[in-house]
């Protein structure tokens, strides 16, 4: 085996290492969609079924199916605002802090049964 020490590997281009932050933020932005709008579809469910219940004098069971028939916009909602955004990082603030504000929604208009 012939080794040369002469012979120097060139580095990365800086287009190489460009291309490999916009991968990264392609995959930040398809996880936030994803693991994101699963999220906020959940979080809708169940503030919108707690409202139902409250304001809209539903039975639970046909507000949680109505609240989960609206919920199924609010995932492609969630990918739309991942890839809109300017930057990866707001895209995942806005989705992830919508389904935290809608979390908290629910969880106050729907409080843990006290125990008996």
């Amino acid at each position: 085996m012939h080794t040369d020490s002469n012979v120097t590997i060139p580095s990365p281009s800086p287009r190489a290492r460009k291309s490999g932050t916009a991968a990264a933020a392609v995959a930040a932005r398809a996880l936030t969609a994803i693991a994101g709008g699963y999220l906020l579809a959940l979080a809708f469910t169940g503030a919108a079924a707690a409202l139902l219940c409250r304001v809209g004098g539903l039975d639970r069971a046909d507000a949680f199916v109505a609240a989960g028939m609206l919920a199924m916009l609010a995932w492609p909602l969630a990918a739309i605002v991942s890839y809109a955004a300017r930057s990866a990082g707001r895209g995942a603030a806005w989705v992830f802090g919508a389904a935290l504000l809608l979390g908290a929604t629910a969880w106050l208009l729907n409080p843990l049964p006290r125990p008996v």
